[in-house]
């Protein structure tokens, strides 16, 4: 592997495009998940006849997009690499002190949040409240506890609630406890250095992991280990790692992230990643969720590495194509909505159209998914950029969620 030098000042204060299209692309992603899921309700392709030729592009579809948590262990590493990015600029300290950190947090992050949970009752009491055996089945009825837990952020926190109103804000709760370690992240970053902080916070967040599965036991309690992802504190961490390697000027940095084999990571994690996605055949192996979380962990921050370096300049032109940073700039958006939308589809005309498997898929595809995304567009305009003060950078859009 080729020697890197320092990146320079002008590298780290600009040319964040790509983060902008690599979140626009992880978007897009949760969005084609969850449109294939409302075909048969989850991920299979069983109502393709045996031996069909339909079956083929079916399989295939539901392989590439069948894999909707790791796009949300890519956007934890996402946000820890841009939430890190004005730190190692300012030589390894916050430009505020923690109440202006979290107060900042709360109004990029809260405002769009509740307006999407507002959104998505209403959807629920006027047009998709009824089950039609698709995924968004998990989403009702909605109970006074969902909307409590919901309002709170605690409701990644048990089974009952997780998924409840809007199956993907679970992920919401889990990074906004993770902003109130930041601080604390950055205080040891500088007293222990990156790499031991680093992996303290993994292992604190494996312990934690751990912790909630034992809890988990008393049946009582009703935790969800899976929906909790204590271990995601780790991924925020990795990703904080990436972004202090990626522009570092610190020599002893520089010549330990040359060292680094970009190549086989790139190769080997998400290899082994779908490998332990196949072998969890139920989704709730604790040790194969954490362990396929870690190894995407580890591709998503050395793909960050690689793109920020300059190594992968033909990923870094394709990440920065304009359609694919604009859809970034409202990804938040696009996440927090799409799947009331997705349901709204399906009810009022994929369900109605019949259709078998191989169309459904290619109707969700191309039809749903630009519509959706361009109606969350219009909801980003209006519950999205009124609470951004200023034209954010691709970094501060990117830690957005």
């Amino acid at each position: 592997m080729e020697v890197v030098e320092p990146v320079s000042k002008k590298v780290t204060q600009g040319h964040l495009a790509y983060l902008d299209g690599l979140r626009g692309l992880t978007a897009l992603y949760v969005v084609l998940h969850h449109a294939l899921t409302q075909i048969n309700g989850t991920f299979t392709a069983a109502t393709v006849p045996a031996g069909s030729i339909a079956s083929i592009p079916v399989k295939a579809f539901t392989f590439l997009f069948g894999h909707g948590r790791l796009a949300v262990d890519m956007f934890i590493v996402i946000s820890g690499f841009c939430l890190m990015l004005p730190i190692v600029r300012n030589k390894g300290h916050m430009k505020v002190g923690p109440r202006e950190f979290f107060a900042k947090r709360a109004k990029r992050i809260l405002p769009p949040y509740y307006l999407a949970l507002a959104f998505s009752m209403l959807l629920i009491y006027t047009v998709i409240g009824e089950q039609t055996g698709t995924h968004w089945d998990i989403a009702i009825p909605v109970t006074s506890t969902d909307i409590v837990t919901h309002l709170l952020l605690l409701q990644d926190l048990f089974y009952s609630t997780c998924y409840k109103i809007n199956h993907v804000f679970w992920s919401i709760s889990v990074e906004w406890r993770i902003y109130f370690a930041f601080p604390l992240l950055v205080y040891i970053w500088r007293r222990l250095g990156a790499l031991r902080t680093t992996a303290l916070t993994v292992g604190s967040g494996l312990l934690l992991y751990g912790l909630t599965v034992l809890l988990a036991g008393f049946d009582q309690t009703g935790l969800n280990p899976v929906s909790i992802s204590a271990d995601y504190l780790g991924l925020f961490a990795i990703g904080m790692l990436a972004a202090e390697l990626s522009f570092t000027q610190q020599e002893s940095m520089i010549s330990w992230r040359n060292r680094i084999p970009l190549n086989l990571i790139l190769l080997v994690t998400p290899v082994a990643t779908l490998v332990l996605q196949r072998l969890n055949t139920n989704g709730n192996n604790h040790a194969f969720v954490v362990l396929s979380d870690l190894l995407m962990g580890l591709f998503s921050a050395g793909l960050l590495l690689a793109v920020s370096t300059g190594r992968m300049a033909t990923t870094h032109r394709y990440l920065s194509w304009r359609p694919l940073v604009l859809i970034g700039t409202f990804a938040y958006s696009l996440y927090l909505v799409h799947a009331p939308l997705l349901q709204v589809f399906s009810k009022y005309v994929a369900i109605p159209l019949n259709l078998a498997p191989l169309p459904s898929i290619l109707l969700f595809v191309f039809v749903a998914t630009p519509l959706i995304t361009a109606c969350c567009y219009l909801f980003y305009l209006v519950a999205e950029r009124p609470f951004i003060t200023k034209s954010p950078s691709a970094a501060s859009r990117v830690a957005a969620s």
